[in-house]
């Protein structure tokens, strides 16, 4: 993997800075520093680009609706490296401009309107996908049908279901950056939902070598019509590769699931 490649690793996490700074260089503890940031204007984003993205959006997710879940890398990793994504494109080259051999360490802030406005969600079933310019989540959420059937068996008024919501970023290599999952069994009776066990909630790390994640947590409703369980966290990261650090700031992620009365799960998402 060269080095060009693993800047572009670095960008999938394009975030939440929206101040306006072009890209510039300085001295920090006698290392060369420089700072990218990353908006529409400093990329030159046009409505041609705009219009082009969506048409790579909606291809990239008509492939993945048709496909086994083993396959996102792949898929992402070629639609992302084929030259279509224009904006991605313009990212690359905006990076690989001020990646020279007397850097040490680049600090990549990338706007949070460039990723809302370039930014498409789609629904395939129980899952979701969002597809960014330059990055790729993956949103699952899994129903234990056994509970499901046993629920649909039970002749008592008080009932059971599982779900897990599972979210996995997927970066400009198709390589899987993270995943936050949450677990819980739900008790419903038709007038409200309560808590009834087997709640966990945890992150597993994908090909990253700067990693870092503050406050995270898990908690419960005490209860509720429809009950609630979350997680949440900080996700500090980036990558180094030979003595250059590529630094992405900290990104807010938190997955819920909810059980309404009548046993129905959703998802929701703070990315």
């Amino acid at each position: 993997m060269n080095l060009k490649q693993i800047i572009c690793t670095a960008l999938v996490f394009g975030v939440i800075f929206t101040s306006a700074f072009t890209a510039s260089t300085h001295a920090v503890e006698g290392h060369n520093v420089s700072k990218i940031e990353l908006n529409e204007k400093t990329l030159d984003i046009t409505k041609e680009d705009e219009k082009s993205f969506e048409l790579f959006a909606d291809d990239l997710a008509s492939k993945l609706k048709n496909a086994n879940k083993n396959d996102y890398e792949r898929i992402i990793a070629n639609a992302y490296s084929d030259g279509s994504n224009v904006i991605a494109r313009k990212v690359k080259d905006k990076i690989k401009k001020v990646s020279t051999e007397d850097i040490s360490k680049i600090n990549i802030n990338t706007s949070k309107k460039l990723i809302n406005d370039n930014s498409k969600t789609y629904n395939m079933g129980s899952d979701s996908v969002i597809i960014t310019p330059t990055y790729v989540v993956v949103d699952e959420l899994v129903l234990d049908k056994d509970t499901i059937l046993k629920a649909k068996a039970k002749k008592k008024k008080t009932k059971s279901v599982s779900a897990t919501n599972k979210k996995s970023a997927y970066g400009l290599l198709g390589n899987r950056l993270f995943t936050i999952s949450l677990k819980c069994t739900f008790n419903y009776n038709g007038s409200k939902a309560w808590y009834k066990s087997g709640y966990d909630h945890y992150y597993t790390r994908g090909t990253l070598s700067i990693w870092q994640v503050s406050n995270w947590k898990g908690w419960r409703e005490k209860s509720g019509t429809s009950y609630k369980a979350y997680c949440s966290g900080n996700f500090h990261f980036g990558f180094e590769y030979k003595g250059v650090g590529m630094i992405v700031q900290d990104l807010y992620c938190k997955n819920t699931i909810t059980c309404n009365k009548k046993g129905s799960i959703s998802k929701s998402r703070n990315w």
